[in-house]
């Protein structure tokens, strides 16, 4: 695997190109333009991803290890084989809009203020996740598991919930549209 260390934003142009077996480490990618690049069986670890242009951008297989990945819509990628793996990553202020996420893993990651729009998110598990001010709006949510997750305040009746697994005291968030107040627990 060809290794990258400490790249800056400046350093490189990063559009329209193609990396395969590569590792990032500590490198800052804040405001990059990655437009039309291939990334397949990359790694990025400890890297600040915040507000990269990302349009038809391919993530194919990649993983993504405790980074910051703020303010990126990831509607904007290409959906041909769309795959990361996120761990222990801030995504905060990010927009997934009309995605298919069965090949994404999210663990241990923080989503302050982020926005799941018309996702299939069908058969994820958000082992960890701390979904504080996330929106879930329209998504299929099968089979997700949420029983380590936490802070999420997911409304039913937006979303189909057949199967997924919660955990109390955060399943009663879904209570809040209808705005009951539960006492005593």
């Amino acid at each position: 695997m060809k290794e990258f260390k400490q790249l800056k934003p400046s350093v490189q142009d990063y559009r329209d190109r193609s990396y395969e077996e590569c590792i990032f480490d500590n490198c800052d990618f804040s405001s990059s333009d990655f437009s039309d690049s291939l990334f397949e069986e990359c790694v990025f670890k400890d890297c600040h991803l915040s507000n990269i242009q990302v349009n038809n951008t391919k993530f194919q297989n990649c993983t993504i290890r405790d980074s910051i990945v703020m303010g990126l819509d990831f509607s904007a990628m290409s959906r041909i084989l769309l795959s990361i793996n996120f761990i222990g990553c801030n995504l905060g202020h990010t927009q997934f809009l009309d995605l298919d996420l069965r090949k994404f893993t999210f663990e241990q990651c923080r989503f302050p203020d982020t926005m799941f729009v018309n996702c299939d998110m069908t058969g994820l598990i958000l082992d960890g996740a701390d979904l504080e001010s996330t929106l879930f709006e329209n998504c299929i949510l099968k089979k997700c598991d949420f029983t380590t997750a936490k802070n999420y305040k997911i409304n039913p009746s937006d979303n189909d919930v057949k199967d997924a697994k919660f955990t109390m005291p955060d399943v009663l968030s879904f209570l809040t549209p209808l705005g009951i107040v539960v006492e005593g627990i």
